[in-house]
């Protein structure tokens, strides 16, 4: 994956948060694709319908679907008593089981995330006629 380099304009407090992670720009990327599945209206499955199980994409791919499993995947126990019998098992107990598996992620959440929108472009100031006379 070709990698594109941006800055960030961190305050003090921000930097030091940022300088205890061990790779921020893994964190970064991941608040924005969690940002965006929070947001966005697209919603995409990572797998085509048939090869689902009982409707929800396998659970230990990588990435995980975010459409199935918004909390996170579940564990491998779980997902494979699921897949064993998605009827018996039920998508609400592998639900809590994913939600249990990743209850030390942090996950945005509409609370957590505020979002604003892009400012508007400003003209350039107009230059002075005097400086317009001399080309400055």
């Amino acid at each position: 994956m070709a990698r594109i380099i941006k800055s960030v304009s961190l305050d003090p407090r921000t930097a030091m948060i940022a300088s205890r992670m061990g790779n921020f720009s893994a964190f970064v990327r991941e608040c924005l694709v969690q940002y965006d599945d929070h947001y966005s209206e697209n919603t995409n499955h990572s797998q085509d319908e048939e090869m689902r199980h009982g409707g929800l994409c396998n659970g230990r791919l990588v990435p995980h679907c975010r459409v199935c499993y918004p909390h996170g995947p579940p564990g491998r126990e779980a997902w494979l008593a699921y897949r064993a019998d998605p009827e018996g098992v039920g998508q609400a107990w592998l639900q809590a089981q994913a939600i249990q598996a990743n209850d030390h992620e942090w996950h945005l959440v509409a609370e957590n995330v505020a979002y604003a929108a892009p400012r508007p472009q400003v003209a350039a100031p107009r230059r002075s006629w005097v400086r317009r006379l001399f080309g400055r």
